[in-house]
C-alpha cells in the first residue's frame, strides 16, 4: 500500500514538474520519447495478446452478401491532382540548401532551392546502411507511384554519390500533426475526423498498389497551408500486398501487436497505427506510451500494446469511441479496414465519417475545412 502510494506521488510530482517546463522543451521531450525502431529484429517467438477492449455494439462491417449494393456508394481511391514539375539530370551541385528540416537514424531532410528554376523542394539525404539497397529502391518506386496524388507527395528527381543517396520531393508548406496537437492539447472531433479520413484515403491508394506504409504516425502526417494532410516518409514502405512480411519496422508506440510478436503481418498494421494517431488527436495522449518514471520503457510499451485495456474517455462521442475500437482490434482479421475486398468501404461507411461527409466529396475539395494553419515561413 505504502509502496504504491509512494510511486503514485512520484509520478504526480514528475507530471507537475514537466508542466512547468517551457512548451518548446516539452515538445522536445515528447519527440525524444517517441523512439523510432527502424532496424530489423529477428523474433520468431509467437506471443498472443488477449483483446480486452470494449466490445463493439451497433455498427457492423460490410459482409460479402452486402458488398454489391453498398460498394457503389463509396469512393474507390484518391483523385489525381496536377502532376508537379519534374527535374531531370540533377546533381548535388544543382541545389542550394536553405535549412535543415529534420534528422533521423539514417536520413536528413533539407529545404533546398533548385538553382536553374529557383523552385523550392524537400531533399532527403540518406546514408548507406544495412538495408539501404532494398529501402532506397522501394522509396523511389513508391514516390514515382504517388507522384501527383492527393494527400501524398511525389518524386521530383533522385541521384547518388559514393556515400549518400538523395531524393528530391514535393515540398509541403506546413508542420506535422504533432506540432499542431501540442498547441491545443487535443483536437476537436471535426479536425480529427478530417485528418484521419484523408490519411485513410492516402493509405488506401498505397494499399491498392500493393504497398504497406509501416510508419504511420503524427510526425509523418503534414498539414499543408490549405488545411489538408500529406502522408510522408516512404522509407519504410514495403511492396507486399497480397502477402505478408515479418521485418520489424516502424515507430514502437505505433506498432501493431502482430509486429511486436514477430508474426507475419499485412496492410492491417497501417490501420492499427491510424487508430493510434486518431486516439492521440482526440485525447492528446498515446494509449501505449510509458510513464515518465518507468524503469523499462520497451517492456512497458510491449505489454501495453499486447494486453493493456484501452480506455475510451467519456467526453468522446459514441461514434468516436466506436471507430477507435474498430481500428485498435488486436486481432488483425477483425480490425476495421483489414478486409482486402471491402475494408476501405467499411471505413467510409462507419458513422464517424459517413454521417459527416463522403470520401468522394473530400477528394473533390467539397468538404469544409475546420482549420487552416497560418502561413508557413521558409
Amino acid at each position: 500500500m505504502g509502496k504504491n502510494s509512494s510511486k503514485t506521488k512520484t509520478s504526480e510530482n514528475a507530471k507537475e514538474q514537466r508542466s512547468k517546463l517551457p512548451k518548446a522543451v516539452r515538445r522536445f521531450l515528447n519527440r525524444f520519447r517517441r523512439k523510432s525502431c527502424k532496424q530489423e529484429i529477428k523474433n520468431e517467438e509467437e506471443t498472443t495478446g488477449q483483446d480486452v477492449m470494449h466490445p463493439d455494439s451497433t455498427w457492423h462491417p460490410v459482409t460479402r452478401s452486402e458488398e454489391g449494393p453498398i460498394i457503389s456508394q463509396v469512393s474507390q481511391g484518391g483523385l489525381d491532382s496536377p502532376v508537379p514539375f519534374k527535374v531531370e539530370d540533377c546533381t548535388l551541385e544543382s541545389f542550394e540548401t536553405i535549412k535543415i528540416l529534420g534528422k533521423g537514424n539514417f536520413a536528413e531532410v533539407s529545404l533546398v532551392r533548385e538553382k536553374n528554376s529557383n523552385k523550392i523542394y524537400a531533399m532527403k539525404s540518406i546514408t548507406r546502411h544495412r538495408h539501404f539497397d532494398e529501402d532506397y529502391q522501394a522509396e523511389i518506386n513508391v514516390l514515382e507511384i504517388t507522384r501527383g496524388r492527393k494527400f501524398l507527395i511525389g518524386l521530383v528527381t533522385h541521384f547518388e554519390t559514393v556515400d549518400m543517396a538523395y531524393l528530391v520531393t514535393d515540398l509541403v508548406h506546413g508542420h506535422d500533426l504533432l506540432y499542431y496537437l501540442e498547441q491545443v492539447e487535443r483536437m476537436s472531433e471535426d479536425c480529427a475526423r478530417l485528418y484521419s479520413a484523408e490519411t485513410a484515403i492516402a493509405l488506401h491508394f498505397l494499399h491498392q498498389h500493393g504497398i504497406i506504409h509501416r510508419d504511420v504516425k503524427l510526425e509523418n502526417i503534414i498539414l499543408n497551408f490549405e488545411g489538408h494532410v500529406k502522408l510522408v516518409d516512404y522509407g519504410g514502405c514495403k511492396f507486399n500486398i497480397p502477402g505478408s512480411t515479418r521485418r520489424h519496422m516502424g515507430t514502437f508506440v505505433y506498432m501493431a501487436p502482430e509486429i511486436i510478436t514477430g508474426e507475419q503481418y499485412n496492410h492491417a498494421i497501417d490501420f492499427w497505427a491510424l487508430g493510434v494517431v486518431l486516439y492521440e488527436l482526440l485525447t492528446g495522449n498515446n494509449p501505449f506510451i510509458a510513464p515518465e518514471d518507468c524503469e523499462n520503457e520497451k517492456t512497458y510499451v510491449t505489454q501495453a500494446i499486447l494486453h493493456k485495456f484501452i480506455e475510451i474517455p467519456r467526453y468522446l462521442s459514441y461514434r468516436a469511441g466506436s471507430i477507435l475500437r474498430g481500428f485498435l482490434k488486436r486481432n488483425e482479421k477483425e480490425r476495421l479496414g483489414s478486409c482486402p475486398h471491402f475494408g476501405y468501404a467499411n471505413i467510409q461507411l462507419h458513422p464517424f465519417y459517413y454521417n459527416s461527409f463522403s470520401f468522394s466529396d473530400l477528394e473533390r475539395n467539397m468538404v469544409e475545412i475546420p482549420f487552416k494553419p497560418p502561413s508557413f515561413k521558409i
